[in-house]
């Protein structure tokens, strides 16, 4: 994955700018978001109990998820549905973690057959998490409140299509990531 870019191409990512359709607050940068990604992707692997090489795996690939944005610029997802033709995207497809494709923990402890690839499953699900979070925050005017819309339905749409311990991690995180709590410094530094 990482092999596909170079180290020039990575050090731009800070410099594209996401959302440019809609208008906001305040702007968010491509590495931003794909680390915010990144760190909701972690919280739902590790919610759901996957193996560390897994977490790995899922935090490698979270990191550079949309880095082909480098040379086209923010790719909001209807255009990326419209270029493709309504079809998957290739992030969707096997080949990206394909040692762990489609064996997915169960809540009882076992394990259930999914077409989904776990490790674009679960950045897939932190995407689209980040997505209807950061738009929520700092969207602004009738676009801002389109966009939202959209984005809360798009992971609606992906949570009933995804598998069920999955889902129930989407529902935790994004409870956590919507709670008005903060962990006081005093208490994350021990």
């Amino acid at each position: 994955m990482m092999e596909n870019y170079s180290i020039q191409d990575l050090l731009r990512v800070p410099n594209v700018k996401r959302w440019h359709t809609v208008p906001t607050v305040r702007s968010q940068s491509l590495a931003e978001h794909q680390w915010t990604v990144c760190m909701i992707a972690v919280k739902l692997a590790l919610w759901m109990g996957l193996d560390d090489d897994v977490v790995a795996e899922i935090q490698s690939y979270a990191l550079i998820h949309d880095s082909d944005e480098i040379w086209t610029g923010d790719m909001p997802s209807p255009a990326k549905e419209i270029k493709t033709n309504g079809r998957p995207s290739p992030e969707s497809q096997e080949g990206v973690g394909m040692g762990v494709a489609s064996v997915w923990p169960t809540p009882e402890g076992g394990t259930v057959e999914h077409p989904w690839n776990i490790i674009s499953g679960v950045v897939r699900a932190a995407d689209r998490m980040e997505a209807a979070w950061w738009i929520s925050e700092n969207g602004i005017g009738r676009y801002g409140g389109y966009a939202t819309t959209y984005c809360w339905d798009a992971l609606d749409k992906f949570s009933e299509e995804a598998p069920k311990y999955l889902e129930m991690a989407i529902e935790a995180v994004m409870n956590d990531i919507e709670s008005a709590e903060f962990t006081p410094a005093a208490s994350a530094l021990s």
